[in-house]
């Protein structure tokens, strides 16, 4: 992430945004580390502008970006385990 102060706003479904400020993003940063948290949320935030029947309430909207980041992170472990694995076949 930049230095600068950035904040993310996501569409919830009563027509306001769901605010996500650098401090938000630096804990969400820490708990996906795999993950360019900033970019990621970016991606989502274009994505229910394109797609406004994915936008959910107030309440439901923390637990998509979490369960959208937690994929992202497994996708990303699961490529790191298999390039692992990949060298260390190349090496024995």
């Amino acid at each position: 992430m930049g230095s600068q102060c950035v904040q993310i706003q996501l569409p919830v479904s009563s027509g306001n945004s769901l605010v996500l400020n650098q401090a938000k993003m630096q804990e969400l940063q820490k708990r996906y580390p795999l993950v360019d948290v900033e970019s990621e949320l970016k991606m989502m935030q274009e994505t229910l502008k394109q797609h406004p029947e994915l936008i959910k309430s107030r309440s439901g909207t923390p637990l998509m970006y979490q369960e959208w980041l937690k994929s992202v992170q497994k996708r990303r472990e699961r490529s790191n385990t298999t390039v692992a694995r990949y060298d260390i076949r190349e090496r024995v």
